[in-house]
């Protein structure tokens, strides 16, 4: 789905100012977040989204934005990727 679903469901919950972190500071389209189903105090949970590993069982995951009128307006999710953690 093309959205801002992930936006939102962080608002819902009281997250608004935690954000997932840029893979490459040169890439504005693409980012990692990690979710963690342990009952975390918010200040750990906004750690969790920005992708920190904090010793807490979590899953990372790879977003990848795109445009969906013009560059440089607002982005859009075109899709996620779990990655791998051995």
């Amino acid at each position: 789905m093309v959205g801002y679903p992930f936006v939102e469901v962080l608002a819902a919950v009281g997250m608004q100012h935690a954000r997932p972190a840029r893979v490459d500071p040169r890439n504005k389209l693409a980012y990692r977040y990690g979710v963690s189903n342990a009952m975390l105090p918010t200040v750990f949970v906004r750690a969790v989204i920005g992708g920190e590993g904090l010793g807490f069982p979590m899953r990372v995951f790879r977003m990848r934005l795109g445009w969906p009128g013009q560059e440089g307006q607002a982005r859009c999710i075109v899709d996620a990727q779990e990655e791998i953690r051995i």
